[in-house]
């Protein structure tokens, strides 16, 4: 079973609620689908649920709320099941289509934001073919896997922890990301703490308002694990 958890968070533009069609490939079938017809894997979709919601900021004046903002959404989908199986009893093939489909579901989580909140009227959406002068881009969705991108291209270190490279570097956390927020440090830590893999940029990045880092935690049995 594919256990998988994804949250990500995109900044509202300004008066952009416009709803737009989400192309046939972006639902949340369609890389099992394709995926499977590649590879000697079966399977189907299990379970699978989360949230998506504003997020709200509050301000406060002596203990009470003086002043309440909204700087964007948040999808939270917490549970991301999965029934497949290789045909040929492989466990590495089950656990490189656990990877890829964990990749892939973190794309997402930044790409449908993106289109449901897309607004040509009042951004420019990067890609698009026409472009309005005088428009901002428009804000984009922040997934672990967008943010662990966005760090490459900002010229960070991509680190990809796995036992071999904490056991001979114990002390990376403190040592290599000590920029991260404290909470984040401890999340890495207790993650290769208990075997996990960690991949993970070298430092916070800021993307239309938005701080903060992305990260995968992943399973080296399973393929399994939270992005």
């Amino acid at each position: 079973m594919r256990l998988i958890k994804v949250k990500t968070m995109f900044p509202l533009h300004q008066n952009s609620w416009q709803a737009r069609h989400v192309r046939s490939c972006t639902d949340i079938s369609c890389p099992r689908r394709l995926y499977l017809s590649l590879t000697l894997l079966d399977g189907g979709p299990g379970l699978s649920y989360g949230l998506f919601h504003v997020v709200a900021q509050t301000q406060y004046s002596w203990g009470v709320i003086r002043k309440v903002t909204f700087p964007g959404v948040n999808m939270d989908i917490g549970h991301v099941r999965n029934l497949a199986w290789a045909k040929d009893n492989n466990q590495q093939s089950f656990v490189a289509y656990n990877r890829i489909r964990g990749q892939s579901m973190s794309a997402l989580e930044g790409a449908v934001p993106e289109h449901i909140f897309y607004s040509p009227t009042q951004c420019n959406a990067i890609g698009a073919k026409t472009q309005t002068a005088g428009l901002p881009v428009c804000p984009q969705g922040i997934s672990a896997v967008k943010a662990i991108a966005l760090g490459a291209q900002a010229g960070q270190k991509i680190f990809a922890i796995n036992a071999e490279v904490y056991r001979n570097s114990p002390n990376i956390v403190i040592g290599s990301l000590s920029a991260h927020s404290q909470s984040t440090q401890i999340r890495v830590q207790q993650a290769l703490d208990a075997g996990y893999e960690v991949t993970i940029h070298e430092a916070p990045i800021t993307q239309d308002g938005w701080i903060g880092a992305g990260f995968t935690i992943i399973d080296p049995a399973t393929g399994a694990g939270g992005i």
